[in-house]
């Protein structure tokens, strides 16, 4: 997880991709026995997305809110997810 964190971290990303990227990080994160971290990165990759939304094209903006509620369901928390997929 440290190893993936830093090349998306080295790396520019646009934005959607950057979200996609950590949201499948939470994810991993979580697997691993971290869900308080996983939890905390994901909310703020949420709060990230939504002020950032406007300068993502429109047409890529499914993939990270995708790849969010995805990590939220991978938590647990499908209530989440589903408002997220909302």
């Amino acid at each position: 997880l440290a190893s993936l964190q830093a090349q998306i971290e080295t790396a520019r990303w646009l934005p959607e991709d950057e979200l996609r990227l950590r949201a499948e990080l939470a994810a991993l994160r979580f697997r691993a026995g971290d869900p308080v971290l996983a939890r905390e990165e994901l909310d703020a990759l949420f709060a990230r997305y939504e002020r950032e939304r406007e300068g993502i094209i429109d047409i890529y903006r499914a993939r990270a809110l995708r790849a969010i509620a995805e990590a939220y369901l991978a938590q647990g928390d499908s209530a989440r997810a589903l408002a997220v997929y909302a």
